[in-house]
């Protein structure tokens, strides 16, 4: 929706019209400032409900003494209006932000306990001279600070908070190795030194006397109320909720449809409530793991408007480095060419997308969940672990220790290894519903949603997540392991529900893994640019990988392990490209042919 900054302990308009204009491409439609003693709020709008001038932020009370910021969307706002104006409460406008300040009136910090929805917020109460940050529960949109001293600064996006030329800009060596093994920074740590994130489900205060943090929400996938006709019900009245609180809107809204379970599952609820064709987008590389055909299918059945966007190596080419900058920090996950392709080709129709992210994670839909089952259920627990940790890991440990430095290796060597096991160490009963857990911990704020956040709005579309509402994380909270994996397949009670819904042979087809074709692309043009950016010269400058290990991948290239190896080399070669762009600050080229310059 937006796109929030500011900061607390001193005063500075100009730094602050900077950190704002740094957002703009978060919310086009509109900007706005706060500035009190000691505390400065600015804001870019992307106008979605309430499009008229009472919409802007910052928002107040009725005597004033409550600002709010935010970005995201209050889902059951109409709800809390009501509750507050019974309580004496008075509205200026129809903004779902406009019950942030109202209900903080109420309740104080706890106000975000009552916030169904997705949110980043800041708030100043002038009264106690505090200020208030929130994210919302899952982490569907991000928050970082930054602290030194009585300094305070925050933002939706990093390159916000750079706005202030003090900050130095550090590589935070600790996230190499997380980035290296899960593909992002779990935890409240960024990939700069200093900055750090508000976590999904955290509330953060600022105030003279310092900062103190406390959750107000955690995962919990051990309860297990449900039998299956229960959790059934539950899950189709949840999810069904969730999908028609997202169709809230004044502006044109749509979904990305791959053609699978989840995102056919929105399309599916929604054409119950739809009063004109549903707008579906899909986005393909002309292989044979394309979407085309099953999102096809899935339009065809449901009379959507449907629209799709082919991506090939020119295009990914001339957007690798623009993805890198609004990414803020390297994610070295594929699906950041189709969701950045897929979210510009849905703007030129839409303003809001529904998309299925989420599912997997809360119904078991990953083989690397479903592979516990059969005789692995009774590997000891300690064995299951480094199993699932080598499913999905990008560099081995083996792997890493080749590929370091001998002065990273021996700085922060095996970080994710010792972060990986003191979690699963912790957490007790089945195996399973801890790597649940884990995921939607860690994965999913800081790899899924934060590649959807950065990338949908850096074409200004809000992006909504039904499986992600707070009433079906319930209902995957209270639904037992049994129930979401039957045999080797996940997500049982989804399937169960949907199977007289959408076309039946889409239950019976072996579950599709939708690739970018890396590859391919190395073989058709981007193994000369891996090798420019991954120059001896400049990765020794670097100091922390070995070159040589290097050199062996673009051999193991040609050989059977190519396709791990070529992933392997993207990777390095998004993080050496991002230093460039955010650690030395050179100019950040438009496609790879200024890249070429720019090397």
């Amino acid at each position: 929706m937006c796109g929030i900054c500011g900061f607390f302990g001193f005063n500075d308009s100009a730094l602050l019209k900077r950190m704002t204009i740094c957002l703009t491409h978060r919310g086009p439609n509109n900007k706005g400032f706060f500035e009190d003693k000691n505390v400065s709020l600015g804001f870019r709008r992307l106008s979605i409900i309430d499009l008229s001038a009472k919409g802007n932020q910052p928002i107040f009370n009725e005597d004033k003494s409550v600002a709010a910021i935010f970005n995201g969307e209050i889902y059951n706002f109409l709800e809390l209006k009501s509750e507050l104006e019974k309580k004496g409460h008075r509205f200026e406008g129809n903004s779902d932000g406009e019950t942030i300040v109202h209900l903080f009136e109420e309740y104080r910090e706890k106000f975000v306990e009552k916030l169904s929805g997705m949110f980043a917020i800041a708030l100043w109460d002038s009264k106690s001279k505090t200020l208030f940050l929130a994210r919302d529960r899952m982490g569907k949109k991000p928050l970082y600070y930054f602290q030194n001293g009585t300094k305070f600064l925050f933002a939706s996006e990093i390159k916000s908070i750079f706005q202030s030329a003090e900050i130095q800009r550090t590589v935070n060596s600790n996230a190499i190795d997380f980035f290296l093994s899960m593909r992002c920074m779990p935890g409240n740590e960024a990939f700069f030194e200093g900055i750090k994130k508000v976590l999904p489900g955290e509330i953060v205060v600022v105030s003279n006397a310092g900062i103190t943090k406390s959750k107000f929400f955690e995962i919990n996938m051990a309860q297990k109320i449900f039998g299956e006709q229960k959790a059934i019900s539950e899950f189709s009245v949840a999810f069904d909720k969730s999908v028609k609180d997202r169709l809230i809107s004044d502006v044109p809204l749509g979904v990305f449809l791959s053609g699978g379970l989840d995102s056919s599952a929105i399309v599916a609820v929604m054409s119950k409530y739809a009063v004109e064709p549903i707008k579906t987008f899909t986005a393909g590389f002309g292989t044979e793991n394309d979407e085309f055909v099953f999102a096809k299918r899935i339009a065809d059945k449901f009379g959507t408007d449907h629209s799709e966007v082919l991506v090939d190596l020119d295009d990914f080419t001339k957007s690798f480095p623009q993805i890198v900058w609004h990414l803020d920090e390297p994610v070295a996950d594929p699906a950041i060419f189709p969701t950045f392709f897929v979210s510009a080709l849905a703007k030129k129709r839409a303003t809001v997308a529904l998309l299925g992210e989420g599912s997997d994670e809360l119904f078991a839909g990953y083989s690397r969940y479903t592979n516990f089952g059969g005789l692995n259920r009774f590997l000891p627990q300690r064995l299951k672990a480094k199993m699932y940790f080598n499913m999905d890991v990008a560099f081995r440990g083996s792997e890493k220790n080749k590929v370091y430095s001998e002065k990273l290796k021996a700085k922060n060597s095996g970080l994710f290894e010792k972060f990986y096991d003191n979690f699963f160490s912790q957490k007790r009963g089945e195996f399973v519903n801890r790597a649940l857990e884990f995921d939607i911990s860690h994965s999913l704020p800081n790899y899924q949603l934060m590649r959807v956040d950065k990338l949908s709005m850096a074409h200004g579309l809000e992006a909504r997540a039904p499986f992600l509402s707070q009433d079906v994380v319930s209902v995957a909270e209270k639904t037992a392991l049994s129930l979401k994996i039957r045999g080797r397949t996940g997500k049982f009670i989804v399937r169960k529900h949907f199977q007289q819904i959408l076309p039946k042979e889409m239950f019976y087809e072996k579950k599709r893994i939708f690739s970018v074709p890396i590859r391919q692309w190395f073989d058709t043009g981007f193994e000369e640019i891996a090798k420019q950016l991954l120059e001896k010269r400049l990765v020794e400058k670097r100091g922390h990988f070995n070159y040589t290990f290097i050199e062996k991948l673009f051999s193991k290239r040609k050989g059977i392990f190519s396709s791990r190896a070529s992933n392997q080399l993207w990777m390095l070669s998004m993080l050496e490209l991002w230093q460039r762009m955010f650690i030395d600050q050179e100019k950040m080229p438009q496609n790879f042919v200024q890249l070429k310059k720019f090397m």
